[in-house]
């Protein structure tokens, strides 16, 4: 199974995140990616802080109960990522 729990969390695309929890207690062994190899080393460090619950002012379970979340690191390659490079440069987001 590949998954990323929150993910799971989009219902109106499908996601069911009751389902990949059950689905993940019903292996034997879990492998955990630990590189992101899309997003600049700011972005991870971001994520990281959010995520993990090594923020004091965060909530411990920012996404609930049984969702861990495993600390990852920026490849080497990502300070090429585009959409970093231009928000460095102060292009605007546009959401």
């Amino acid at each position: 199974m590949i998954g990323d729990p929150k993910q799971a969390i989009y219902g109106f695309r499908g996601g069911d995140i009751h389902a990949y929890l059950q689905a993940a207690l019903a292996v034997d062994y879990r492998w955990h990616m630990d590189t992101n190899w899309r997003s600049s080393e700011a972005m991870v460090e971001a994520y990281n802080g959010l995520f993990s619950g090594d923020n004091p002012t965060q909530p411990k379970a920012l996404f609930g109960a049984g969702i861990d979340y495993v600390k990852v690191q920026a490849s080497a390659h990502a300070a090429a990522n585009a959409a970093d490079n231009l928000l460095a440069k102060g292009a605007a987001m546009h959401y």
